[in-house]
């Protein structure tokens, strides 16, 4: 974040401003307040109707997401464990007074990247359906609570995951990578590597596949969900940055 120096010009800062701060504050309160007062059909969702699917075998549903937790997983593991920091610039506007920097980022900073935090998001979806999957298929018994917790938890994931997907792939394609070509930056290392080219579209077969194929709602009451999750992106940026 930024703030004013003795001088009158803006000096970076680790701490977040007030009025960010504030901001933040009002739109947790405000999506709080919405879920709570438009009876947002949490209680429809279940661990059965995570594990179940109108088009695939169980089987077949089973198999694909266990391939997709394996895919996310790896990608996490080369990511935190590659020995090249990742650096990154934030594009300053003409004119702007603002101080230059960069971010030089290895292991576990990565994480305050926003396609990480997706891609980690993914993983979390996937891990507690396969879940969901094997305790319906062992009969393991589960309380209707613990059902209904558990599966409005995971449908959140999902449609935030979904949303998230296709914000980072549309971002990428069409803004960040046709930006670095105009300013004569290779894209290359930074979006083409395997690793990149997985974060940035796989994502989206991925959510995809799963649209097509899982029983579960895309609500547009949920979307107070998706602003929760972005403003714990935010506050886990800065906590990580701080420290």
């Amino acid at each position: 974040d930024y703030g004013v120096a003795g001088d009158g010009t803006m000096a970076s800062t680790r701490q977040p401003q007030p009025k960010v701060v504030v901001l933040l504050a009002v739109l947790i309160t405000v999506c709080c307040t919405s879920l709570w007062l438009l009876e947002t059909k949490f209680t429809l969702a279940s661990m059965a109707q995570v594990a179940a699917s109108p088009v695939l075998p169980s089987s077949a549903l089973l198999a694909f997401r266990c391939c997709a937790v394996a895919v996310l997983v790896w990608t996490i593991y080369i990511d935190q464990t590659d020995p090249t920091p990742l650096t990154i610039t934030p594009v300053r506007w003409e004119g702007s007074s603002l101080e230059g920097a960069s971010i030089l980022m290895r292991g576990s900073t990565k994480f305050i990247t926003f396609t990480v935090q997706c891609w980690t998001l993914h993983v979390v979806y996937f891990s507690g359906a396969v879940c969901c999957m094997l305790f319906e298929r062992l009969d393991v018994y589960v309380s209707p609570t613990v059902s209904n917790i558990v599966g409005a938890g995971l449908s959140c994931a999902y449609e935030t995951s979904f949303a998230c997907a296709l914000l980072t792939t549309v971002c990428v394609t069409f803004v960040l990578i046709p930006d670095h070509a105009k300013r004569g930056v290779d894209p290359t290392p930074m979006f083409f590597s395997l690793k990149a080219l997985l974060m940035h579209n796989a994502n989206v077969v991925l959510m995809a596949s799963e649209l097509l194929f899982n029983s579960l709602a895309i609500e547009v009451v949920h979307f107070p969900v998706c602003v929760l999750w972005g403003c714990y992106y935010v506050l886990f940026a800065w906590c990580e940055l701080g420290s």
